[in-house]
């Protein structure tokens, strides 16, 4: 089993008794973090403010008993661990608590300082062991995600590359007839029975080669997912894409009355980027918190160094915004392909799953949180330079 330091597993002991809580810290404090408090309702609110792995109280205490107490802590935090320290005559409420799943064990008065080092030992390993399980746990729910959503990207992007072919045929044949109408339009007369409307014609025309251009380029955005285009590594200080992107929208936010600010620490270690598509993801991620905020909101763009491993720092840009936010139910789908919020027409729900594949592409991950009515926060992270493996590199 690793080495693991108990120090840095907190433990609160709840007593009413002064006395108790003082020879708890001088016995126990050399070895584990001690916090104390007086009361159920002391304890409550420490540990509304501290980080605890193990709650240790007597049952019997004025205004909240222990085991009142550890109920309480229980619906609030279920993965601390819980000991409680009682008399024979209180084994009922033992055997209920254990029952429940509320405690981890029981000590029984007087207790021994062994016995109860052995006891606090066992539990803080038992909190790291779960923490551990459940920490492994959430990266294999986080790694099958993304392998499914790679394969759905993939079946995509086949699928894309099959029918564009046939698609882009009749699109040319329609562009053909459609740059036709101005030369027939113009060989008719101008007053007649076989008058047309030329404006409507015109406008017609006009509205139908921008469709055909919006197709188009979600063709070439379907194929891409599947082959993406060679990427062109360079180094690039971050600061100044994530500027040239904020000029690039700043009429979009002015207009908007959006207020956008860059903050970025000093020193940043250098990341190796695709220009390019380092600032298509930006301005995807740009156009979409403009579109989210209501008028006199704001944006903030944070870059910060970020430890990978020991001694190594790659890069997290963060996109922070105080918008509409997203429903919890619709996180897990962002970066499916074609899912989107917005009204029917107004986008194809590919910009996210774009930016997914480009920081894949640059070894880099991203990361969306968000709260309904609050606001959102988008993660990129870049690894170390030395570290970068990507696919399609011209290194």
């Amino acid at each position: 089993m690793e080495r693991i330091d108990y120090k840095k597993y907190p433990i609160l002991f709840v007593d009413d008794e002064e006395e108790n809580l003082e020879i708890f810290a001088i016995n126990f404090q050399d070895d584990f973090t001690i916090y104390t408090a007086k009361s159920g309702y002391e304890g409550l609110d420490l540990l509304e403010k501290e980080f605890i792995a193990l709650v240790i109280s007597d049952q019997r205490m004025p205004g909240m008993t222990g085991m009142e107490f550890f109920q309480e802590v229980h619906s609030r935090h279920p993965e601390m661990v819980l000991l409680l320290v009682t008399a024979y005559s209180d084994l009922d409420v033992l055997a209920d608590g254990i029952h429940a799943g509320v405690l981890y064990t029981y000590l029984l008065k007087p207790w021994e300082i062994q016995d109860l080092q052995m006891v606090l030992t066992r539990g803080i390993e038992h909190f790291h062991l779960v923490s551990e399980r459940d920490r492994l746990h959430r990266e294999q729910i986080e790694t099958l995600k993304k392998m499914a959503r790679a394969n759905k990207l993939s079946a995509l992007g086949t699928l894309a590359a099959g029918i564009a072919h046939e698609i882009r045929n009749p699109l040319v044949s329609i562009q053909t007839f459609l740059e036709m109408v101005p030369q027939k339009i113009s060989e008719l007369p101008l007053s007649g029975p076989e008058t047309v409307d030329r404006e409507f014609w015109e406008r017609f025309r006009n509205l139908s080669l921008e469709e055909i251009l919006r197709i188009r380029r979600l063709i070439s955005e379907l194929v891409n997912l599947a082959a993406p285009t060679m990427s062109v590594f360079s180094e690039a200080p971050l600061g100044e894409v994530v500027r040239s992107m904020i000029d690039l929208t700043r009429k979009e936010s002015e207009k908007r009355r959006v207020t956008v600010k860059i903050r970025e620490d000093p020193g940043l270690p250098p990341v190796r980027i695709d220009i390019q598509k380092i600032k298509q993801v930006l301005l995807n991620l740009l156009l979409n918190a403009l579109q989210s905020i209501p008028e006199g909101g704001r944006i903030e763009i944070a870059t910060r160094a970020h430890a990978v491993g020991e001694g190594k720092q790659g890069v997290q840009l963060r996109v922070c915004d105080n918008g509409i936010g997203i429903p919890e139910e619709n996180l897990d789908r962002l970066f499916d392909p074609f899912f989107t919020t917005r009204e029917p027409g107004e986008g194809v729900g590919l910009g996210l799953t774009i930016c997914h594949q480009v920081m894949k592409e640059h070894g880099g991950d991203v990361e969306i949180l968000s709260r309904e009515g609050e606001g959102t926060e988008v993660i990129l992270t870049f690894p170390p330079v030395e570290e970068r493996t990507v696919k399609g590199s011209n290194d």
